[in-house]
Formats: C-alpha cells, sequence, structure tokens
C-alpha cells in the first residue's frame, strides 16, 4: 500500500519494479478513513511524505503509531533536506526511509531488503534463475553490496566485515583471514578472525620484533611471504597466539585518512602460493575494507552528531519551556550549590544567572534563608502553610518569596540534592492583608457606627441639662465654671463622635475631573505658616504634562491636608518633605515591585509621592496605621488615616506606605485620571 497524496509516486514505483510480481495500491491520506485492521492485508506500507501539508502529515504519525502492532513492514519517502523529519520518522520506528528524489534501484534495493524479495524464475522458458547461475563467491558479494547499501545509520561495521570475508575466503580459496586494529605504535589487536576463532576481547601483542607488521603499520608497506620458515617472527607469532601453522601470508595496512587504523592478514596453510591476481583481489579488498572503515567512522560520527543534536534540541526545548513558567525553578547539588535556575527565578531573586550557577546557595540567598530553605526539608508536623523566605531588592524594598521543595536521587539512590520552586508572593500577600483590612475596617464600621448612635443620645441629654443650669444660676456664682467645662468636654465629645460617623459613614465623592496642581496648591495654603514654623524644606517636582483627576476634590484635598501634615508632625525641626506627581505608565520599572503595580498598569493614574525624613514609623505599626484609634502620638484620635484610607477607596484610588523607623516614610497615593464610573458601566456591559 502506498499511502500518500502524489499519484506520481505510485506510477514511478510501479515502473521501477515492473519486473517482479508486486501488486500496490494507492490510497490517497485526504480521502483515507480506513480502520486499523485495513493493514493486515498488506506486506509492506509506504508513507510517501515528500510534498505533505502539516495536518496529513500529522495524520501519518498517527498512521505509523498504528502500524507499530501490525506485522507490515514501513517505507517513508521523505524529503532530502528535512533533517529533524528524517529524525522524526526513525525515532517513531519506521523500518527503513528514502530521500528524494531517488532513482530506480533505490526503491529496488529498498523493496527487496523488506520484502525478501528475489527475481522471479520464468518457468514456462526453464530458464535458470540468477542465484543458480551465479558462483557462491558472487552470492557473498550481492550479500555484500546489499550491506553497503543500508541507510548509514543501520550499517554494522562487525557484519560488513562477515560478508566481505566470506567473499574474499570463497574467491580465494585462503583458509585464514584476520584483521587487526592497531592500538598504538607498538601494540594490535585481534578484532575479526575468518574462521571463528575463540578469543578474548582484550586480546592485543606488542609487534616491535615482528618486522612486516612494523613495516605495514609504520611505512604502510605490503608484504606477501609465499614460503614461511618456522623461524618466522610473524609465523612464529600465529603460531604462539592462535596455534596455526601456515605457509604464506599477504599482510595489508588498512588507512583511514592517510592513518594506518588495522592490518588485514590473509593466511595460506596449504602448499598454494599467493599469485599477481590474488595480490589484485586483495588489493581491491582491502579498498573495500577501507570502505567500510569510512562508513563505520561516519556512521559514529552521525551517531554523535544526532545525539549532541537530540540532546541539545531536548534540553532547549526544556530549558525555553521551564523559562516559560511564572514561577522559579532551582536545582541544589548536595553540596548546596546551584546547579541550574530558570529566569524567572533568577528575576525573583534579582541575580544574573550566569553569574549564580554553581555557586553556593547561602552566598546568593544569605545564610537565614538557606537555613529556613534546608530546614524545610523536614517539615514540622501539622504545618500546613508554605513556608516563605524575605530577601531585599536592588531598591531596598522587601520581597517575600514563598518555596517548595523536592528532594532528588541520584543513579545510586544516595541524596542527589533538592529541585527549588519559587514564587514572589509579595504581592499576593498585601493582596490578603488589603482584604483582611477592608473587611476590618467595614466591621469596625459597623461597629463604631452603633456606639455613636448610642452614645450621641444621652450626650445630648448631658448638655442641655447643663444648658439649663447656666441659664438658672446667677452670673457671679462659681458653679457656672463647672457647668462651662461641662459643656465644653461634651461639645469636644461631640466633634469626635462626628469624625466617627464620617468614618462610619463616609459621605460618597461628587466626582468630576480636576487639576492636581490646583488641589496641592489650596492644601499648601492652609499648611504654609506651619510648615515655616518647624523650618521645614518643602520641595515639589511635576512632570511636564499631568492629566486631570477624576476624583472629589474637597475629599482629596482632605485626605492631601492628613497625609502632609502627618509628615510635619513626624518631623523636629529642620526636616525636609518632597512631593513628587508624574503620571504612571507601563514604563515605570521602578515600581514593577511594588505591590499595587498590577492594579496601576495598563490604566492612567497619576502618582503623588509624598516622603519625609521625619521619625518613621516601626515596622510592626506599619500594617496597622489604617486601623481606627491606633496612633503613635501623643495626641489624636487615631482616625485620621482610617478616613484617609476609606476617602482614596471610594475615589478608585490606592495608598501605600514604605517606612524605616528614625529614616522616613514615603506615602505612594495613586488616582484615576479616568472615568471610573463610565468604565464601570462599560465592564457591565461587556
Amino acid at each position: 500500500m502506498l499511502l500518500g497524496n502524489r499519484p506520481n509516486s505510485l506510477r514511478f514505483i510501479k515502473e521501477a519494479l515492473s519486473h517482479q510480481n508486486i501488486e500496490i495500491l494507492f490510497k490517497n491520506l485526504e480521502d483515507f478513513d480506513e480502520p486499523p485492521t485495513v493493514f493486515d492485508n498488506f506486506d509492506l506500507v509506504i508513507l510517501d511524505v515528500s510534498d505533505l501539508p502539516p495536518k496529513l502529515l500529522t495524520r501519518i504519525f498517527d498512521i505509523l503509531h498504528v502500524l507499530k502492532n501490525h506485522p507490515a513492514a514501513t517505507l517513508a519517502l521523505i524529503p532530502g533536506k528535512d533533517t529533524r523529519l528524517r529524525y522524526r520518522f526513525v525515532e517513531s520506528g519506521v523500518n527503513d526511509y528514502l530521500l528524494t528524489p531517488f532513482d530506480k534501484l533505490d526503491i529496488q534495493t529498498r523493496m527487496r531488503n523488506l520484502l525478501k524479495v528475489s527475481e522471479p524464475a520464468y518457468q514456462e522458458t526453464q530458464v535458470p534463475s540468477r542465484s543458480d547461475r551465479m558462483p557462491k563467491a558472487l552470492q557473498h558479494v550481492s550479500s555484500f553490496l546489499d550491506a553497503v547499501s543500508m541507510p548509514l545509520q543501520d550499517f554494522e561495521y562487525d557484519g560488513f566485515l562477515h560478508l566481505l570475508f566470506d567473499s574474499i575466503r570463497s574467491l580465494l580459496d585462503v583458509q585464514y583471514l584476520l584483521y587487526f586494529e592497531v592500538i598504538s605504535g607498538s601494540e594490535i589487536s585481534l578484532r575479526y578472525m575468518i574462521p571463528d576463532f575463540p578469543v578474548k576481547d582484550d586480546l592485543a601483542f606488542p609487534f616491535d620484533d615482528i618486522p612486516a607488521i612494523v613495516r605495514s603499520v609504520r611505512l604502510k608497506e605490503v608484504t606477501i611471504l609465499n614460503q614461511l620458515n618456522t623461524e618466522n617472527p610473524l609465523s612464529t607469532a600465529l603460531k604462539s597466539f592462535f596455534n596455526l601453522d601456515v605457509k604464506a601470508y599477504a599482510l595489508y595496512p588498512v588507512l583511514l585518512n592517510n592513518n594506518v587504523k588495522a592490518l588485514f592478514l590473509a593466511l595460506r596453510a596449504d602448499n598454494k602460493k599467493f599469485h599477481k591476481l590474488h595480490s589484485q583481489w586483495l588489493a581491491i579488498a582491502v579498498n573495500l575494507i577501507e570502505f567500510g572503515l569510512r562508513l563505520d567512522s561516519n556512521r559514529r560520527q552521525l551517531d554523535e552528531n544526532l545525539d549532541a543534536h537530540v540532546w541539545q534540541y531536548s534540553f532547549e526545548f526544556l530549558d525555553h519551556i521551564i523559562n516559560q513558567l511564572n514561577f522559579g525553578i532551582m536545582v541544589i547539588d548536595k553540596n548546596e550549590k546551584i546547579k541550574y535556575l530558570n529566569e524567572t527565578s533568577a528575576d525573583i531573586l534579582q541575580v544574573d544567572s550566569s553569574k549564580s550557577l554553581y555557586q553556593p546557595l547561602q552566598k546568593i540567598l544569605g545564610s537565614q534563608n538557606t537555613k529556613v530553605i534546608l530546614d524545610a526539608r523536614q517539615p514540622v508536623e501539622g504545618t500546613y502553610e508554605r513556608p516563605e523566605i524575605e530577601i531585599s531588592a536592588k531598591d531596598g524594598s522587601k520581597i517575600l518569596v514563598g518555596f517548595s521543595l523536592t528532594e532528588i536521587e541520584d543513579k545510586t539512590g544516595n541524596d542527589g540534592g533538592i529541585i527549588l520552586s519559587l514564587k514572589d508572593i509579595t504581592y499576593s500577600k498585601e493582596l490578603q492583608e488589603e482584604m483582611r483590612r477592608m473587611d476590618r475596617l467595614a466591621s469596625l464600621g459597623v461597629m463604631a457606627s452603633g456606639i455613636a448612635h448610642e452614645i450621641r443620645n444621652p450626650l445630648a441629654g448631658i448638655k442641655a441639662i447643663a444648658q439649663t443650669f447656666e441659664e438658672e444660676l446667677a452670673p457671679e456664682d462659681p458653679k457656672n465654671e463647672f457647668v462651662k467645662r461641662i459643656i465644653k468636654q461634651v461639645n469636644r465629645l461631640d466633634d469626635m463622635l462626628k469624625t466617627l460617623f464620617s468614618y462610619a459613614k463616609p459621605q460618597k465623592p461628587n466626582r468630576q475631573f480636576h487639576h492636581i496642581e490646583e488641589i496641592l496648591r489650596e492644601v499648601l495654603t492652609l499648611l504654609k505658616q506651619k510648615i515655616q514654623q518647624q523650618n521645614i524644606k518643602l520641595t515639589q517636582s511635576y512632570s511636564s504634562t499631568l492629566p486631570p483627576l477624576f476624583v472629589d476634590n474637597s475629599q482629596v484635598q482632605q485626605v492631601l491636608f492628613n497625609l502632609i501634615l502627618n509628615s510635619i508632625e513626624a518631623i523636629e525641626t529642620g526636616g525636609e518633605i518632597h512631593i513628587a506627581i508624574e503620571s504612571v505608565g507601563k514604563e515605570q520599572q521602578k515600581l514593577q515591585r511594588k505591590p499595587f503595580y498590577k492594579t496601576i498598569t495598563g490604566k492612567p493614574y497619576v502618582s503623588i509621592q509624598i516622603s519625609d525624613n521625619g521619625c518613621g514609623i516601626q515596622r510592626e505599626d506599619l500594617q496597622q496605621i489604617f486601623n481606627p484609634f491606633f496612633t503613635t502620638k501623643n495626641f489624636g484620635t487615631g482616625l485620621g488615616l482610617s478616613i484617609v484610607y476609606q476617602i482614596v477607596q471610594e475615589n478608585n484610588g490606592i495608598i501605600y506606605f514604605e517606612s524605616e523607623a528614625k529614616k522616613g516614610t514615603l506615602c505612594y497615593l495613586f488616582l484615576p485620571a479616568f472615568d471610573t464610573e463610565e468604565e464601570a458601566i462599560l465592564e457591565k456591559k461587556g
């Protein structure tokens, strides 16, 4: 059966095999939809892939997979330039292949090898077959030619020598043929001998005392002797090693790239001599041996190149796949050195992958993190959370890295190291914390609203009674002072309740487009006197073109007022506050490691960064600054930043703090420069 899409191939093959009794059926792959049992009726399936589109090529490999379970032989017709396709067919188990273009002799040889077909015997004329007419020696030569016509990767040098030596022995009627490999300039080793002689694989002997071999190896000379005496060194060696009594020998060097690689030795044990015709036949035989040696050398080189290409392709393919993963992969050997790391792990750890290879893990991650990782090989019972380490980024920020590890064993079953997978969980941790914070603030808001209502009613009653006392008391009555104090404290509590109501039920923002420069100018006007009193240096930097913000003007003023006021209060005297405003774009790689980076990327935001060199915030306090009633000051209610957080959330903004005690604080405030209400409507429709 011929499977393909070119009927011309069928005509060519039929013409090539016209003298043989072979029936060939062509099936077009585009219409081929037969059950697997159809192949049971065929001895050979020819797969013509010389000009196939990719979709049909995929079907060919599916069919080849099915043919593995059928006795039919397979032959592929492959484009000569497509080396990778050739390798794929070999790996898929095809019995043989032909590279296009090929001639009729090529297809005849392949078919004969696969089907074991011989020339037909024409019984009607009683002409004897070719094999009957060929001398036995020529039958060997025919088999020999079949051996060298096979694909290079299937060439077997030992089988080649066996066929060739059988042919030579029959042609020359010699008793022994030996083939020695030259190990060095003074030693040879027997590789092949006919008739078979039981020898050890390591049968080697020096030849410095055998002049004929010395001349062959070092001078590339041929030696033929027809009369040997018992004292001849080569005769003595053959008697010693193989117990052979020889009367004559012919010794030829076998060359490869003009170097003597082997010796070919023909021996006579009878009284016949080597004549000129014999020497001519032996010279031809040596040429064929050298041809086979070149084929063997080429096959070895092909195998090495193929192995190298396959390994390189496999490694590059796997490396490409591993580098596409969104988590890091590291391989650590038993000596705690890095044997491999993909690009993602190098990016997470912010290291150069080429310079990190074969470096101690401790040098890359530090001793503490290395200890945490190695200790994780023996997890504490009852621990289900993914272990994590903390590393410092180049900009000084902290990165949380979650990891898991798998121990690997070498071929002997011993500890071979660990495979470490890494994931940057900074953003997810911040997101989890943000969700917890929002839930906590929502719960506190509901509770604060209820408490405020419960306090406000009796507080109003207390104030009414105090005001009644104030009206009834005479102006000169000393009790008036106490009444005034009661009313003052009630008013103070009432102001606090108003702030609490503002936190519990914030006013819905009235968002419009406003310019941030104008909003900030009004805020700084209110704080100008306080800044001057504390001798604070205020610096500002603005991008040349800033889009308008879609926010509530008064609410953003309140946010900026509170944030700048906090910076003022954090500075004792003579400090500095810097305000930087710029548009946010994807090109701002400096924000890539920040937990808010994914949120602000792809949409127009304006970044407002307020930094100071004040007292800073302790690391353990940084996670609580948005909690209501939390404050590190000796005054205040602790509601300021809670209200700021809610206002920013209501205006679809983002606020984030970085701080270090005694060094200062940096506040990131991102406000939208797009109509968030319109976008929300579009998202619902979309």
